[in-house]
């Protein structure tokens, strides 16, 4: 490499993983959220914290599903599932949005 010259950062297009990596990020987003609403959720009644704790192992569950399919898929699947998928959850959040913002 010439002297000088910046190094690309990623070659090729990136694999699932490293897709899923760049998602899972925000995991530091979260733990801030949790910090800052920490006070309010303590002052939560015990039925809330029972659905807390039934609604816990169902996203551990449902991550190791995630985990397992990811595994399974190859790269050309991964990406043919996930467009429409992404495109669903954005359409039904903004249509959502509107509907409240029009105060339907």
């Amino acid at each position: 490499m010439e002297k000088g010259k910046a190094k690309p950062l990623a070659r090729g297009p990136p694999d699932p993983r490293g897709i899923i990596a760049t998602k899972a990020a925000p995991v530091v987003s979260h733990l801030a959220k949790v910090g800052f609403h920490g006070g309010p959720a303590s002052a939560m009644a015990g039925t809330d914290w029972i659905m807390v704790a039934i609604a816990a192992p169902f996203a551990r569950l449902c991550t190791q599903a995630g985990y397992l399919i990811l595994q399974r898929l190859t790269d050309p699947h991964f990406r043919r599932w996930t467009r429409p998928i992404v495109m669903m959850i954005g359409i039904f959040h903004l249509g959502r949005g509107l509907t409240l913002l029009l105060g339907a």
